[in-house]
């Protein structure tokens, strides 16, 4: 069985090196979240770097406040951007996490939920977008 798990600023400074002897073999690392570059997680660099050093195969992801297609696109954008220094390193995929502050955060901005026929929208344009930057 391969185990995994999935870290962001909330673990904060966390002892890669004890990682492995755990019995964890991947990592997923948040890179950011929303449609700013600014909103890089600010772990994402240390993280990434650390389990890489201490040989863990490692993926990431990006947490989605989409409200349109577009904004998913925009968010591929930046997440593509921000994954640039890593490029060829990250052998596990990346992925597209929507879940309740997203829901919230579309409920604001657009006065009702998201259907799920939406938020697969903003994945799909979220992941083929992605996809197309290799």
């Amino acid at each position: 069985m391969i185990k995994g798990i999935d870290v962001s600023k909330y673990q904060k400074q966390i002892n890669w090196a004890s990682v492995g002897t755990h019995g964890i073999d991947f990592a997923l690392i948040r890179v950011g979240m929303g449609d700013d570059a600014k909103q890089v997680d600010p772990y994402f660099k240390t993280n990434v770097e650390q389990a890489l050093a201490h040989g863990l195969h490692v993926g990431g992801y990006y947490f989605g406040y989409a409200t349109s297609v577009e904004d998913a696109q925009k968010e591929a954008d930046i997440c593509n951007e921000l994954l640039q220094p890593y490029k060829g390193k990250l052998l596990y995929p990346i992925a597209y996490d929507y879940e309740y502050n997203s829901v919230d955060y579309f409920k604001r901005v657009k006065g009702r939920e998201p259907t799920n026929e939406e938020i697969d929208s903003f994945a799909c344009a979220f992941l083929d977008r992605l996809k197309a930057y290799g």
